[in-house]
């Protein structure tokens, strides 16, 4: 016969707070990028950092387009269902600026491209079906991806915004 049965020990109990989320902004102020940058394929340090320029993301274009496989991007997961990002782009030595990479959900949704003057104000240029970034339609796997590139020239980037509207 089997007698009752009780833990060895007991669990430990959770964390009294939870992790803290990742930061709205990234100022590119430290000499290496945090984890949390992607890119596909490889990143070489002469064509993407932060020590070529301080305080600023310097991305050195090889491929001549976004499709190209050799393209200069980095990256962060989206996180949320809504989201805003923002960048501050120095365009003076090159051509670039924020993309939207492949989409790992399912529904629809609309992502909407613009730009924002000095006082704040959203100029809406452009409406994508949010499908056309999603595993369904473009294959794939590793989610939607929102970053800079470059495919010609340098650029440089200040910082990048990226606020959960959630």
């Amino acid at each position: 016969m089997v007698g009752d049965l009780a833990p060895v020990m007991n669990a430990p109990s959770w964390p009294l707070h939870p992790v803290p989320g990742s930061p709205v902004r990234d100022d590119f102020d430290r000499s290496e990028l945090h984890p949390r940058w992607v890119s596909p394929r490889s990143r070489r340090p002469e064509d993407c950092g932060t020590r070529q320029r301080p305080g600023w993301l310097t991305l050195r274009a090889r491929g001549a387009s976004l499709d190209a496989p050799d393209v200069t991007f980095l990256g962060r997961r989206q996180q949320h269902l809504s989201c805003r990002v923002r960048t501050l782009a120095d365009t003076r030595e090159g051509r670039g600026g924020l993309a939207v990479r492949l989409d790992a959900r399912s529904g629809p949704d609309v992502i909407h491209l613009g730009v924002e003057d000095a006082d704040g104000a959203f100029t809406v240029l452009a409406r994508l079906d949010g499908r056309y970034l999603s595993t369904e339609v473009a294959g794939g796997f590793t989610g939607r991806v929102i970053g800079l590139y470059a495919v010609a020239g340098t650029m440089h980037f200040d910082w990048l915004d990226y606020q959960p509207l959630d």
